[in-house]
């Protein structure tokens, strides 16, 4: 059977726009429509010919033209989708690809496309069906993998995106946003290793690739391998010189390098893009604070609310200013860990002689001791119903309220007290053991995220405990080696290792909360800081200003603690002979528990 001069004008058209050749299709379809106006398939194709040339307008007047006459076929409905598409009319699109769709259910290609509009507008879980579907009917679909795998992501489904990932480079091994995405979700679930693998394998394929060189870095420095992630940073800088977030978090290794000069340039080269970058502010800030500049550092360290992660309460109340508030309530909330509370609470005295009366909002196991420092009026456990007050600010910003230096750290030790049932109940448990008592913290808060470098392995402390003094563990959840007498079962609350500490000769401890309960106490405390010290420790020196009590051991290199263990053993024995007594090695005590 022969086919009409019509259809067989209207193929050599459609030969002819296939080759590229608009105009020469677009004067056959002028003649095709001049016999048959009402031709829905020349209508359609003149259309895709006008937007093709940059009349977006007219190809949707001529589409739509076709679909009257010619009713919503999958091909017209999908090209006029197309338009609307290009033309950012997402709604319109989406409305055209789903009448496209009603025709043709089964049309991998319709449902990608739908699935991409309904991705952009934000419709995930209806774009993760039509991308499932599409995978099931073109199922070598690389892409359609890959865009189920992001849409799945974003639904919170990562095991379900990590499966189309690998799915993806199963079909296309090159697929260097497959590898880097592949690579993120590993290194949420703590696979640094792999999520390694994954970035280095993109950047294998894609050498300039950012994305996965910054990622790359983040996973690196993750796991402490320093050098290698500064290198990682600076190619980055290199290809992308103006990359802020490579800047500061260069500027972060080289902190814990402790290339403190390093890590200001890196800064300020953040800040020179971002002059409002809330963390290279910040961690500005900590730099000056690290070095003894106190002023400048407090200024920096304010940029801590403007981070994503910054905790914020009591908005609904004026911060105080220092003004006199001629005995209305001042709120003093506590913002971070126990021992930043305890650090800063010393300046509700001063709260109070601006003519505040204090209250303080902190942890619940600090309550009992807050109650007893000078200045503190009424305390509460973050949580309970606060009495009505008249101004609020949070404490680690009453440094900057005070301007505080290092000649004007208030340090009227000791600030806090142990109840007196508390110390005599623990003056009796302990006066069995006659001699030198040290209690010992050797690990941290294993959810803190600095944890893995101020703690210390059990077996680099063992050293220690061949002195023949009594050693005390300090911390309840540590279980108590040989050679030192556990205290566990009796730590039950913060007043209860206060008043232990009281009762120590000595206390040793890692950079944790108990390290700033004995200082401020007032107990003699040796603190055990990492190489790249927390910035209230400063530099190189061996004491500190907010706490006189205290001694500080540092690192010598990152990672060594058997320098520091070593060191004091040495000053212990020391301290024993300058006293007249020696502290004779393995001299008959041994683990108890009481």
């Amino acid at each position: 059977m022969t086919a009409s001069p019509h259809r067989a004008s209207f193929h050599r058209a459609v030969a002819h726009h296939r080759s590229g050749r608009l105009r020469q299709a677009e004067r056959v379809l002028s003649r095709i429509l001049a016999e048959r106006p009402e031709d829905p398939d020349a209508l359609d194709l003149l259309g895709v010919i006008a937007a093709e040339s940059g009349h977006a307008d007219k190809a949707c007047s001529l589409i739509a033209q076709a679909i009257r006459l010619g009713g919503p076929t999958a091909t017209y409905c999908s090209h006029l989708g197309a338009i609307l598409e290009h033309q950012q009319n997402l709604s319109g699109a989406i409305a055209c690809y789903r009448q496209a769709l009603d025709q043709q259910p089964d049309d991998a290609g319709i449902l990608w496309r739908l699935g991409n509009l309904l991705h952009r507008g934000g419709q995930l879980e209806e774009a993760a069906q039509h991308y499932e579907r599409c995978t099931v009917l073109a199922p070598t679909n690389a892409e359609a993998w890959f865009n189920l795998g992001v849409t799945l992501t974003m639904l919170n489904r990562p095991a379900d995106g990590l499966r189309c990932y690998e799915r993806t480079l199963a079909l296309s091994p090159k697929h260097k946003d497959a590898h880097n995405n592949l690579g993120i979700l590993l290194h949420a679930s703590g696979r640094l290793d792999s999520a390694v693998a994954s970035y280095r394998r993109a950047l294998h394929h894609a050498p300039h690739y950012g994305e996965a060189r910054y990622n790359l870095g983040l996973a690196l420095q993750q796991q402490d391998r320093l050098d290698e992630a500064a290198s990682t940073y600076r190619r980055l800088l290199g290809d992308w010189p103006h990359h802020r977030e490579a800047h500061n978090n260069l500027g972060n290794v080289l902190l814990a390098l402790n290339d403190l000069d390093g890590a200001v340039t890196s800064y300020q080269r953040a800040l020179t893009f971002d002059p409002h970058h809330a963390e290279a502010n910040w961690n500005m800030g900590l730099v000056r604070l690290l070095k003894g500049d106190l002023a400048a550092g407090w200024r920096g360290f304010e940029w801590r609310f403007d981070q994503v992660r910054s905790i914020r309460r009591h908005g609904e109340h004026p911060r105080w200013a220092g003004q006199d508030l001629n005995g209305g309530r001042v709120l003093l909330w506590a913002e971070q860990g126990l021992g930043d509370t305890l650090q800063f609470i010393r300046y509700a005295a001063l709260a109070e002689a601006r003519g505040a009366s204090v209250v303080v909002e902190c942890h619940a196991p600090l309550v009992p001791l807050l109650r007893t420092v000078p200045g503190v009026g009424e305390v509460y456990a973050i949580g309970d119903e606060l009495p009505l007050i008249e101004a609020q600010i949070p404490i680690m910003s009453l440094p900057l309220l005070f301007g505080t230096t290092l000649e004007t750290v208030p340090a009227p030790i000791p600030y806090v007290e142990v109840p007196t049932e508390a110390n005599q109940k623990w003056e009796t448990r302990l006066k069995q053991f006659d001699g030198p008592r040290i209690g010992l913290v050797w690990l941290g808060n294993p959810n803190h995220k600095n944890d893995h470098h101020r703690s210390i392995p059990l077996d680099t402390i063992r050293p220690l405990l061949e002195l023949g003094v009594h050693w005390f563990t300090l911390q309840p959840d540590a279980t108590a080696p040989h050679g030192m007498i556990s205290l566990a079962e009796h730590l039950h609350t913060f007043v209860d290792t206060a008043a232990a500490i009281s009762q120590m000769d000595l206390v040793i401890s890692v950079d944790t909360s108990v390290a700033h309960l004995a200082g401020s106490l007032g107990c003699p405390v040796w603190a055990l800081i990492p190489h790249a010290p927390d910035w209230r420790w400063m530099l190189d020196r061996p004491d500190s200003p907010w706490y006189p009590s205290m001694t500080l051991y540092r690192q010598p290199r990152r990672g060594d603690w058997d320098s520091v263990i070593a060191k004091v053993k040495h000053d212990l024995a020391e301290a024993a002979s300058k006293r007249g007594r020696s502290l004779p090695l393995s001299s008959g005590f041994s683990t108890a528990v009481i």
